[in-house]
């Protein structure tokens, strides 16, 4: 059965017609191994493939390929950049996965954004954490709740900032392989 949230999205931005391929079900082993991903992401991965939520055009938030190793260098980066907050300010900043909790990043925003999970209890359970320029938040929601939220502007959700404005303009999506025709606008999805 699909996830609810997944479906409104598939609503809102549709699906690449050449999605790049997603495989997996846990953690790239470089990253920390043996640990299942939250299901709406992998149904989101699964129908859109690693790449681009894309603004009037242009690539805004990039969601991160957890399961293969496309993204691994990158993901491996942020998770230093987190350690390195949290040896900075450990009353701000949580610490970075391996720790439970910590905070396991899936998505870049263009802004200066990192988008996390905070890895807690089963990947289910797991919400949304936020580190923008060098203010933390934290949203008692799923991965697609938090995009679909973004997107939307979804009531009963309060988000502190909005990655996608909410001015109306197209929202897409474009797959990483993809990228350099979705940042010149070449990309026709």
């Amino acid at each position: 059965m699909a996830h609810p949230t997944v479906t409104q999205l598939v609503r809102r931005i549709p699906p690449p017609r050449d999605p790049d391929p997603f495989q997996g079900t846990t953690l790239n082993s470089s990253i920390g191994g043996d640990v299942e991903l939250p299901r709406d992401y992998l149904e989101f991965m699964r129908i859109y493939g690693p790449g681009y939520i894309t603004e009037a055009g242009h690539p805004s938030i990039w969601i991160l390929d957890l399961a293969g190793v496309s993204d691994a260098e990158m993901i491996q980066k942020e998770l230093k950049v987190a350690a390195e907050d949290h040896k900075y300010d450990d009353t701000t900043y949580p610490p970075a996965f391996p720790s439970v909790p910590g905070l396991l990043p899936w998505g870049i925003w263009d802004q200066g954004g990192i988008l996390y999970w905070w890895t807690t209890g089963a990947a289910h359970e797991w919400t949304i954490a936020v580190k923008l320029q060098i203010e933390f938040e934290r949203y008692a929601c799923t991965f697609t709740e938090y995009l679909l939220g973004n997107i939307a502007g979804q009531p009963g959700r309060a988000f502190r900032t909005y990655l996608i404005p909410q001015d109306g303009r197209e929202v897409r999506y474009c797959p990483s392989s993809r990228y350099r025709e979705c940042f010149t606008g070449e990309y026709k999805p």
